[in-house]
C-alpha cells in the first residue's frame, strides 16, 4: 500500500497551490477588463462602430469618377462636284461613311434635226463604308459630256474603287432613246434616265408641238433629287443630268442650243459628336 501523506507535507503544499489559483483569476480578470475596454472602444452605446475605431480601418481610397458626358450627333455633308481625282481623309471619331456617287451626264448633239435625242443622265449609287479615322480613300468625279455630233459620253464617278456611277451616253440622231448611265457596288442605286425621256415641264406650253420634238431634252441622272438639265448650271437638282440636243425652230418656238452634260458628283455624309 502507498504511504499516506503526512499532514505536515500537505500543509506545506497548500500555500503554493492557492497562490497559483489566485494568479490565474487575476489574469482572467485582466483579460476581461481589456475585452470590455476593447468593446467600448469599438462600439458606441447604440451598438454602432465608433468613429475612433473606423478611423483605424485601412479602407482603400475611393476612386474619383468622372461622369461620361452625353453626346449629340451632328451630320456633316461633304459635296464635291469638281471633276478629277482626289483623296478623302476620314476625320477623327468617324467610323462610317454614307457615300453617294453620280456619273456625268451625256452631252447634247449639235445636229439640228427634228427629233434629235438629248444626252442621257448619269447613274447613281449609294453605299455605307466602314472606316477608321485617318483612312485615305480615293475618288474620281466624272465629267459631263461635251456637245458634238454625236454628243460625248459622260465620265464615270467612282469612290474607293468599288462604288461606281457610270456616265450617260451622248445625244444623237437616232430612232431610240439614248441609254442612261448604270451603277455598281451600291447598296441602293438608280440608272440615269435615257435622253429624251424627261418631260420638260413648262419649257414649252403643253400641246404646242409633237411629242417626238421633245426628245431633244437631256435625261435626268439617277440621283433622287435631280431634275432635267435645261442647260442650268450644276446644282444639287441637276447633278449628272444629260445635255439638251440641238433642235430647230418648230411651230414658232425658239431653236434649242445644245448643251453639255452636267458633271458628276461625290456626296459623303458622316456623323460627328459634341457634348450636349
Amino acid at each position: 500500500m502507498p504511504s499516506p501523506v503526512l499532514p505536515s507535507e500537505a500543509d506545506a503544499a497548500a500555500p503554493g497551490v492557492f497562490a497559483s489559483v489566485c494568479a490565474g483569476f487575476k489574469s482572467m480578470f485582466a483579460v476581461g477588463r481589456l475585452f470590455r475596454e476593447l468593446i467600448n472602444f469599438m462600439f458606441t452605446s447604440t451598438g454602432e462602430l465608433s468613429a475612433a475605431f473606423i478611423a483605424l480601418i485601412p479602407f482603400p481610397p475611393v476612386p474619383t469618377v468622372t461622369p461620361t458626358p452625353q453626346l449629340k450627333a451632328i451630320p456633316t455633308i461633304f459635296t464635291d462636284i469638281t471633276i478629277g481625282t482626289r483623296d478623302f481623309t476620314v476625320p477623327a471619331g468617324v467610323y462610317a461613311l454614307d457615300v453617294e456617287v453620280v456619273g456625268g451626264g451625256g452631252g447634247g448633239s449639235t445636229n439640228a434635226a427634228a427629233g434629235n435625242i438629248g444626252g442621257a443622265g448619269g447613274g447613281y449609287g449609294r453605299a455605307i463604308f466602314t472606316v477608321t479615322p485617318g483612312d485615305v480613300l480615293t475618288y474620281t468625279i466624272g465629267v459631263g459630256g461635251s456637245t458634238g455630233d454625236p454628243g460625248a459620253d459622260g465620265g464615270d464617278t467612282t469612290f474607293s474603287g468599288t462604288l461606281i456611277g457610270r456616265g450617260g451616253k451622248g445625244g444623237d440622231v437616232a430612232g431610240a432613246l439614248i441609254a442612261g448611265g448604270t451603277y455598281s457596288g451600291a447598296d441602293i442605286g438608280a440608272h440615269g434616265w435615257a435622253g429624251g425621256s424627261t418631260w420638260p415641264g413648262n419649257f414649252f406650253p403643253v400641246g404646242t408641238i409633237a411629242i417626238n420634238e421633245l426628245f431633244f431634252h437631256g435625261g435626268k441622272s439617277g440621283h433622287p433629287l435631280c431634275h432635267q438639265n435645261h442647260g442650268i448650271v450644276a446644282s444639287p437638282s441637276t447633278l449628272g443630268a444629260g445635255g439638251n440636243s440641238s433642235q430647230p425652230s418648230i411651230g414658232g418656238s425658239a431653236a434649242i442650243i445644245p448643251s453639255a452634260g452636267i458633271d458628276g458628283a461625290v456626296i459623303i455624309t458622316y456623323q460627328t459628336y459634341t457634348p450636349i
